[in-house]
């Protein structure tokens, strides 16, 4: 090559963008991914995780659902980590990973802490997938409160014509009364049935349910709560007419 030559070459590739000659960066692996998001979950001093969920899927994309389901299915985490990644998988991956998460959190509902339980079930509540709601009915006789208290709000995402009939089973449930005084379970129960039947529904549905709700008020020891029911059974009458 002529001498002269030589610093024009160079000149010409110095002014090249930096991506056409330097070799591509290569993908971040699986366990990268789930070694920094690890650390993140370990260095965590803020109850809200929003932010974290939002560094993640900048960061790293759906490549970050595997890892945190990994988490999320092993018992050996700690339990706040766990419920962050439980609600990671559902707002990161949504309902085009359902076939990928949905086995973990199924496995998330016989989880032994409350805890885990209970963000199964949000997580649930975020996916929609009605396939889930067998899983979700036996939750409403979970021995915690808040888990059942929450079980029914997912079903009120999976399946909020069949459900129902579930939720008039709650108010029956001597579970949900302590000392003869409703919970909240109950209260939740009887305002979603509400909103299932006093708006445009199905009339056969509203009539069903009505005639259950009516037979349910002989089970319920609660006098006060016995006047809720009465005033949806009112609603109900109403919105048949």
């Amino acid at each position: 090559m002529d001498k002269r030559a030589f610093p024009v070459c160079l000149f010409l590739l110095a002014s090249l963008p930096i991506q056409s000659w330097a070799s591509p960066t290569p993908p971040a692996s699986s366990e990268w991914i789930s070694k920094k998001i690890k650390a993140d979950l370990n260095h965590r001093t803020k109850s809200d995780f929003d932010p974290l969920l939002k560094t993640w899927e900048t960061l790293y994309g759906s490549a970050a659902v595997q890892s945190l389901v990994n988490i999320a299915g092993n018992p050996k985490e700690s339990d706040s980590s766990r419920y962050v990644s439980i609600m990671g998988i559902a707002k990161l991956g949504g309902p085009k990973t359902a076939s990928l998460v949905l086995p973990v959190l199924l496995q998330t509902l016989k989880d032994k802490s409350w805890m885990i339980r209970n963000a199964g079930l949000r997580a649930l509540s975020i996916l929609k997938d009605p396939s889930a709601k067998h899983a979700v009915v036996s939750l409403l006789k979970d021995p915690a409160l808040v888990v059942r208290l929450e079980a029914v709000s997912t079903l009120t995402h999976l399946d909020p014509k069949g459900a129902p009939s579930d939720f008039v089973r709650v108010i029956e449930d001597p579970l949900n009364y302590h000392h003869g005084k409703a919970m909240w379970v109950p209260a939740r129960a009887l305002r979603a049935i509400e909103a299932l039947t006093t708006g445009e529904q199905d009339r056969k549905l509203t009539v069903k349910l009505s005639e259950r709700l009516a037979e349910a008020l002989a089970k319920v020891p609660d006098a006060e709560f016995r006047a809720e029911i009465q005033k949806s059974l009112t609603l109900m009458k109403r919105a048949r007419l």
